[in-house]
């Protein structure tokens, strides 16, 4: 086999097998995610959600899961927050909410950090790998 042939077919067998299957670099599953507006009429169906705001945004600020849930007076906010996690985690691949809070009146806000999920490593760590099923881990 002449070099020019050799070379030819290992350029083939990079491209063969570089095109398929995810790279490490995008490690999230592919699936049918749940609409957003399911996954938000979820939320505002959580026990004690009084009012849910949330979207989904793409701009230059960056793309993810926003916005705020309030809840009634006496609700663990942050128990909320996990079931609101847990209900996006079906959603988009590899969307996390860059700002999502929960807030009760005259308590102070709840967000991802207060569950310690800073990393897409941490929220399959909690929610396992995409798509979740919806509830939070014990």
């Amino acid at each position: 086999m002449r070099p020019v042939h050799i070379a030819v077919l290992a350029l083939a067998l990079l491209l063969v097998t570089g095109c398929g299957g995810s790279s490490p670099k995008n490690p999230h599953a592919t699936y049918a995610p749940v609409p957003d507006a399911q996954l938000f009429k979820q939320i505002r169906k959580l026990p004690g959600v009084v009012s849910a705001d949330v979207s989904y945004k793409s701009d230059f600020n960056g793309t993810g899961y926003y916005g705020n849930v309030s809840v009634r007076h006496g609700v663990d906010q942050l128990s909320t927050l996990d079931r609101v996690f847990a209900i996006l985690w079906k959603g988009r691949p590899g969307v996390l909410p860059f700002s999502l809070e929960v807030d009760e009146p005259g308590k102070p806000l709840v967000n991802s950090a207060d569950l310690d999920l800073s990393s897409y490593a941490d929220w399959v760590h909690r929610y396992g790998p995409q798509p979740g099923d919806g509830p939070p881990p014990d």
